[in-house]
């Protein structure tokens, strides 16, 4: 058993350390035994890394880990594992009559939050706020990035279009039409079979449906101005664009043509 073996090594330490005769020491050593088992329980052993940590059997403290709890009544408990500066640890432990059982615990580290960090934390909270309710009063939908014809580009390097149901998201849909790669000047767009696109230098409130009919092409630049007309996998016709300085929240307007 545990407790003898521990024992054992402590006698041969003595024996080391004084020059005890092993006679003396070992008198007597078959007679101990660890704590006798009542009827109907059983015993378990905690271990934990890292060490030292408070053990808590059914909310009633255990003692330190590692440490093994006798006489524990059979069936289903909780195991409550507690040390400074980790996330507590809950485990459900079965216990068997005359049985030993084992839990080995891993705790996790808490990570250490500089003040520092929950200051931008919150600034960067405040101001995103701030801009949802801008964008709110402007009839602009972050959520979509889509309303009233209107597309904020945002910091996202890539961005879908189907035009056709108004969806504008960083994840392509089904029926994507086209899809955008942002730059500082300008902006890429590609369509996908069997869309067709094409830039004109024509400011986008003044496109009309006679302006992109019959366009095709499959790779344009747009530039701050110019407006980008396309044939959706609809059949529809429209158009999109808008004026930037810089692309990063770069507003474009579209419109589809009846």
């Amino acid at each position: 058993m545990d407790f003898k073996k521990n024992v054992l090594l402590l006698l041969f330490f003595a024996i080391l350390t004084y020059g005890c005769k092993p006679e003396e020491l070992l008198r007597g050593i078959e007679d101990v035994e660890a704590p006798e088992l009542s009827e109907g329980s059983g015993f378990l052993l905690v271990e934990t890394s890292p060490a030292d940590a408070n053990i808590y059997l059914d909310n009633i403290y255990n003692g330190k880990s590692p440490t093994t709890v006798y006489n524990i009544e059979a069936g289903s408990h909780v195991v409550i594992i507690k040390k400074l500066g980790y996330d507590d640890s809950t485990s459900d432990v079965d216990i068997e009559s005359g049985k030993k059982s084992y839990l080995d615990v891993v705790l996790r580290l808490i990570p250490e939050v500089k003040e520092e960090d929950e200051i931008e934390n919150t600034i960067g909270d405040i101001e995103e706020e701030i801009v949802e309710i801008i964008e709110e009063e402007e009839g602009i939908v972050t959520g979509s990035l889509q309303s009233n014809g209107v597309v904020n580009i945002g910091k996202k390097f890539t961005l879908f279009y189907d035009f056709s149901k108004g969806n504008f998201t960083d994840i392509r849909l089904y029926d994507s039409d086209t899809f955008s790669k942002r730059f500082q000047d300008y902006i890429v767009f590609t369509r996908f079979d069997p869309v067709n696109i094409k830039v004109i230098e024509k400011n986008i409130n003044d496109v009309d449906k006679e302006d992109c009919s019959g366009v095709t092409g499959q790779y344009e630049l747009l530039h701050s101005g110019e407006s980008l007309c396309f044939i959706t996998i609809e059949g529809k016709i429209g158009a999109i664009g808008g004026n930037w300085v810089d692309t990063e929240n770069a507003k474009l307007t579209w419109k589809l043509f009846g």
